[in-house]
């Protein structure tokens, strides 16, 4: 099975996009003559209080982390906005319909980090994610199962980056060249005494497929999603 079966990759059809706005900025923001820079960072401060709550009272008994749970919602919510699944690949535009889950995983050696991919992550119940997460972490931990330089393969996932010792207020992502895809960090999630959490999140959006607009409903979409249990 190829990558294009394997994660249901489909060509998308631009012609039935409805926002006009969305079609130009398709061809737009990928001629690099125009646009050399396509990419917007954006950092934001999540408050993330009741999902820690709903957390600790209701499902930190079982498996997985935190960490697990607030990277599952985030996939279930990008789920429903296609455009975060939309990748350019010799000069054609197609939608990736079951991509993996792509993490980093940071070691205390050095080797510094691995790389823990999920796959079918759009399918997984949390329990069944979970699971996987457990698994896998372990395994990546101890022998890493995935070669970084597969750029295809790494390039129809979503990737999801966690930096728990670091509560930053900026952070820009190197650009990267692979499909134009877009790219998401939590920071340190710090609580405060009234029992405020809050969580900085990163993001790298490609200008031609994504942009401060519907990434702002994508927050809506999580926000709401994390204070519901599954």
């Amino acid at each position: 099975m190829n990558l294009f079966e394997k994660y249901e990759v489909i060509p998308l059809r631009i012609t039935e996009i409805c926002d006009s706005y969305q079609r130009w900025s398709l061809d737009y923001f990928t001629n690099q003559e125009v646009v050399p820079v396509p990419y917007i960072d954006i950092t934001i401060q999540l408050d993330i209080s009741l999902a820690c709550k709903i957390w600790n009272n209701q499902l930190s008994s079982g498996k997985g982390t935190l960490t697990a749970w607030l990277m599952w919602n985030l996939m279930q919510s990008l789920k429903e906005f296609s455009c975060f699944q939309w990748r350019y690949i010799n000069g054609e535009w197609f939608e990736v319909q079951n991509p993996p889950l792509f993490t980093p995983i940071a070691l205390d050696r050095g080797d510094r980090f691995v790389n823990l991919v999920i796959e079918n992550s759009f399918k997984l119940t949390w329990d069944e994610f979970a699971t996987n997460w457990t698994n896998l972490k372990q395994e990546v931990q101890l022998k890493g199962i995935f070669e970084v330089n597969d750029s295809n393969r790494f390039g129809f996932s979503q990737f999801i980056g966690n930096l728990p010792r670091l509560h930053f207020t900026s952070l820009s992502l190197h650009q990267a060249n692979s499909f134009c895809q877009n790219f998401f960090y939590f920071g340190e999630r710090r609580s405060s005494s009234d029992g405020v959490t809050i969580m900085p999140m990163a993001a790298k959006l490609h200008h031609s497929s994504s942009d401060p607009y519907v990434f702002e409903l994508l927050l809506k979409n999580y926000l709401k999603r994390l204070q519901q249990k599954e």
